[in-house]
């Protein structure tokens, strides 16, 4: 997260849609659309994945990359 250009290029490739979670540690998850359906998917995968870690991060916030940097979504 703390390398933006890395992330810009990721977002560019992906229209400009990218939304993350970071259920562990070791785990950084994303999609590339921003549906109610796709967001409520990818925060209960990562409610999964860090339920089973012992180093769980923030399984319930997702964020958004934004031309300013990340957003956190409700």
């Amino acid at each position: 997260m703390a390398l933006p250009a890395q992330w810009t290029s990721l977002a560019q490739a992906q229209h400009g849609e990218l939304i993350i979670a970071l259920p562990t540690t070791d785990q950084v998850l994303y999609i590339s659309e921003s549906t109610d359906v796709a967001r409520d998917a990818l925060r209960a995968l990562s409610r999964k994945l860090a339920s089973h870690s012992s180093a769980a991060l923030a399984p319930d916030t997702l964020l958004k990359w934004t031309a300013e940097g990340w957003e956190t979504l409700k």
